[in-house]
């Protein structure tokens, strides 16, 4: 699942695709500026948005808060399903406080730079763990979610954002066994 880069949303993808250049600018006004630090690169973030909390709802698989309840995009939208979902995170958002044009914004340096902190996102993701697990009743949907994002930050997160490099480089995924950059 993670092994390719050739995600429904990179330029080579043939599939029914949405256009980001479709999307309501109205929803999608956050400010790359602004993003929170532990957004995975790629075209969508969270910026300043509200504590509601709303977004790990909507869009389980690709949202997370901080400690101060601040959404960002833990893990890019992998599917139309997933893309949705993400739409509707950023709906549900009233300051408006996705963005999607990470594209654009993401350059080599901020990618490794989001790298060099991923330890403190791990440390951060084990605190969150421990605190739900102490809870009772233990929310069985919110262990999961958050174990998932571990898991991928932990051991896919590398090798996504060396092609997520390649192809900022390159406009295109990389090839099978093409050189990967070193992040």
């Amino acid at each position: 699942m993670h092994d390719d880069l050739k995600l429904w949303w990179s330029p080579d993808y043939r599939g029914p695709t949405p256009n980001l250049e479709l999307l309501d600018p109205k929803v999608f006004t956050g400010r790359f500026a602004a993003r929170n630090w532990r957004n995975l690169p790629g075209p969508f973030y969270g910026a300043e948005t509200d504590t509601c909390c709303t977004g790990p709802v909507c869009a389980p698989n690709n949202v997370l808060c901080d400690g101060d309840y601040q959404e960002f995009v833990a893990i890019q939208p992998r599917t139309p399903d997933e893309f949705r979902a993400l739409c509707e995170a950023a709906t549900c958002d009233p300051f408006w406080g996705y963005g999607c044009d990470g594209n654009q914004q993401w350059t080599p340096g901020l990618v490794r730079d989001y790298w060099a902190r991923r330890h403190e996102l791990i440390e951060e993701l084990h605190t969150v763990l421990t605190r739900i697990r102490s809870r009772s009743p233990v929310e069985l949907w919110e262990l999961m979610q958050v174990q998932s994002v571990l898991e991928f930050v932990s051991m896919h997160a590398c090798d996504y954002l060396r092609k997520y490099i390649y192809w900022l480089e390159n406009g295109v995924p990389p090839d099978q066994g093409r050189r990967l950059p070193v992040l």
